[in-house]
């Protein structure tokens, strides 16, 4: 092998170690902040044990948590703990609510190996100091630890959450209202678990996970000036019998999904379909395949007082009304509830969004509730 090239080989792969060296200490100074904010010091000595996992999701738009998993002889212990990020930089008073519970120790593995996976990250474009409104996730388990806040192990980190969210945190959160599975519910969610059909799982490449206002799932993606969201389309519940019968091998993870398990039983199967918008010119663009992008808000349609305006089609093709639902102002940015009005063969028709001045999706990406009076 060239000289030039094995020296070019071996420079690269220090500067990957120093830049991994440097995000696992970025992690670990994270965690000491935790643990001392939140009064948890029982777990800085446990870092770098086999037998512990702790993940911390935080973000100015996202619930801000922290998980503890702690492997016993027989179950696996769980702290979590719902955290409001606007108090923990000034600490005199700080307000949070938590459960503790116990899953089946079968799932150990499942999860560690999750965990392994995001851990063997080489850590490059993972962290940006430069990014003020991004979800920061921590991971630590074995000794190794890393802090995520950008690129793709963002999105693979969010997957993570999901999982934990749908699978470990929202059973929980059942229990705690006096609402544990028992019967056929149980039964169905260890067939589930046994099958490898998680809930509340998705994952499309170039997408990422996302809970909206109200706890459903969507997925996101930014193609240049395009905003790609897959939402709900169709909820349906099915016997077990049935619900493998309506599962696209396909789509199943990708633009569908199982939300949940009733009492009775039955399950509940969610189809998803794409919308796409589009940026342009300080306005919002929606697109139709095979049909040319309409315009749907521009904060200008609604100046002076004026509280709806009917489009040209030259601008939408179908002549939409828009009408200003409701106007009201967070940090200092307009946001605008509208509402898309028209007629499908005499019956009328409307549907809504929700934008700031900035054209930010309000409900799939703006959820501080300060936002969403």
């Amino acid at each position: 092998m060239n000289l030039f090239i094995r020296i070019l080989l071996i420079s690269f792969s220090i500067l990957s170690c120093q830049q991994q060296s440097t995000n696992e200490q970025k992690a670990m100074a994270e965690l000491d902040r935790l643990f001392s904010v939140y009064c948890l010091s029982e777990h800085s000595n446990q870092i770098s044990s086999q037998d512990v996992i702790i993940f911390s999701k935080r973000g100015r738009w996202a619930q801000s948590y922290y998980l503890v998993l702690k492997r016993n002889q027989n179950n696996i212990s769980v702290t979590y703990h719902e955290v409001d990020i606007y108090q923990s930089n000034n600490p005199e008073m700080l307000f949070f609510q938590g459960i503790s519970f116990f899953i089946d120790s079968n799932r150990w593995n499942e999860i560690v190996h999750q965990c392994e996976a995001l851990l063997n990250g080489d850590g490059n474009d993972s962290f940006s100091d430069g990014i003020l409104d991004a979800t920061e996730y921590i991971l630590s388990y074995g000794g190794k630890a890393r802090v995520v806040n950008a690129g793709a192990d963002a999105e693979r980190f969010e997957e993570f959450a999901g999982y934990l969210k749908g699978n470990v945190i929202d059973p929980a959160k059942k229990c705690r209202m006096n609402d544990c599975p028992t019967g056929r519910e149980l039964q169905v969610l260890q067939f589930l678990r046994d099958n490898n059909l998680p809930l509340k799982n998705l994952k499309r490449d170039g997408f990422r996970l996302h809970f909206n206002c109200d706890s459903a799932l969507f997925l996101k993606g930014i193609f240049g000036d395009s905003i790609k969201i897959w939402t709900a389309s169709r909820l349906s519940w099915y016997e077990l019998d049935q619900l493998m019968e309506h599962i696209n091998k396909d789509k199943f993870g990708k633009s569908q999904y199982i939300n949940a398990v009733r009492k009775d039983g039955r399950v509940e199967l969610v189809e998803m379909h794409e919308t796409t918008f589009v940026r342009r010119n300080d306005s919002i663009y929606q697109m139709s395949q095979f049909i040319k992008p309409k315009l749907i808000f521009h904060p200008d349609m609604f100046l002076n007082g004026r509280n709806g305006i009917k489009l040209d089609k030259k601008f939408n093709y179908e002549g939409d009304s828009i009408v200003l639902g409701r106007r009201w102002v967070n940090n200092n940015l307009n946001h605008y509830y509208i509402i898309i009005e028209n007629q499908d063969d005499g019956e009328p028709t409307a549907y809504s969004f929700t934008f700031d001045e900035n054209l930010k999706f309000i409900y799939w990406e703006d959820c501080d509730r300060r936002a969403m009076r």
